[in-house]
C-alpha cells in the first residue's frame, strides 16, 4: 500500500513538472439523457457569449444505413451553438444534447480548465435547471512530436507502451490506427484510447496521436451537482495514470 502511495505520488510530481505537454486539446463533456428545447439552448447561448468573443451555430449530422433496403440518408442530431474566445484557444459548446468545455494549445493546467468548464455550467444551470445526466466525460489529445533524422525510422516501441504488434515476416510499419476500449473498473468508467501516426507539422519529425477518452455513463453518473464535479475530479486522476502507463521514459524526456 505504501509503495502504492508513492508511485502515484512520483507520477502527479512528474505530471506537475512537465514544461512541454504534449495536449493538443482537453475537454469535459456532458451529455442529457433526454434532448433539450432549442429555444432554451439559445437561451443560454445568449446569456454565455459575454465571455466569449466568437458564436457560430453548430450541428452534428449522422448518417443512417438500412442494409434490407438498401438505402442511405443523412440526418440531423444535436443542434447549438459553439463559441471561441478571441484567440480561440478556449472553446464552450452547447446544443440540445451535450454541454462541451474544451482548451486548445497551448494547455494552461486543470485548474484553469475546471474552473471555466464550472463556471459555465453553473450559468447554465441558472438558466435551464435540472436535466437527467446520461453520460460525463473527460477527453485529452496528445501529439506526440519525435525528431528523427533523415534516413532513419520511428520505433514507436521507445516512445509509448500501446501499440499494434506485426508478425516479423511482415515488413517494417510505416504507418498505423488503432484503437482500444475497455472498462477501468474504476468509478464505473471505460475507457477509449485512439492512437496512430499522423503527418507531423514540424521539420524533421515524426508525430503520432494519444487520445484518452475516459467516461461514465447511465446509472452510474451521478445527479447532484457536488458528486458530479467530484467525479469529473476523479476521472482526470484516472486520465493521468492511463497516461503514464502508456509512455515510456523517452517520451517523458520530450516533455522536460
Amino acid at each position: 500500500m505504501v509503495i502504492a502511495y508513492i508511485v502515484a505520488y512520483q507520477r502527479l510530481l512528474l505530471l506537475m513538472e512537465y514544461k512541454k505537454p504534449p495536449i493538443t486539446e482537453a475537454i469535459i463533456e456532458i451529455r442529457f439523457a433526454e434532448p433539450l428545447e432549442k429555444g432554451l439552448v439559445d437561451k443560454v447561448s445568449t446569456n454565455l457569449k459575454k465571455n466569449y468573443k466568437n458564436s457560430e451555430p453548430y450541428s452534428e449530422f449522422g448518417l443512417h444505413i438500412d442494409v434490407s433496403n438498401q438505402s442511405t440518408k443523412f440526418e440531423q442530431g444535436e443542434a447549438g451553438y459553439r463559441m471561441s474566445s478571441d484567440d480561440r484557444t478556449d472553446i464552450l459548446i452547447v446544443t440540445t444534447n451535450k454541454f462541451t468545455v474544451s482548451r486548445l494549445a497551448p494547455y494552461l493546467g486543470w485548474e484553469y480548465l475546471i474552473e471555466r468548464a464550472y463556471s459555465n455550467w453553473s450559468n447554465w444551470k441558472r438558466i435551464i435547471g435540472y436535466k437527467k445526466i446520461w453520460r460525463v466525460g473527460v477527453r485529452y489529445i496528445n501529439r506526440i512530436d519525435i525528431p528523427i533524422e533523415a534516413g532513419t525510422s520511428l520505433k514507436v516501441e521507445d516512445y509509448i507502451t500501446v501499440r499494434p504488434e506485426t508478425s516479423p515476416a511482415l515488413p517494417a510499419m510505416s504507418h498505423y490506427a488503432m484503437q482500444l476500449v475497455m472498462p477501468l473498473q474504476k468509478d464505473h468508467c471505460k475507457l477509449l484510447i485512439n492512437t496512430a501516426t499522423i503527418p507531423s507539422p514540424l521539420l524533421n519529425n515524426a508525430s503520432f496521436v494519444l487520445d484518452f477518452d475516459l467516461s461514465c455513463e447511465g446509472a452510474h453518473v451521478p445527479q447532484k451537482d457536488e458528486d458530479l464535479w467530484n467525479l469529473i475530479e476523479q476521472i482526470r486522476k484516472h486520465k493521468n495514470d492511463v497516461f503514464e502507463d502508456c509512455i515510456t521514459e523517452k517520451s517523458r524526456a520530450l516533455f522536460q
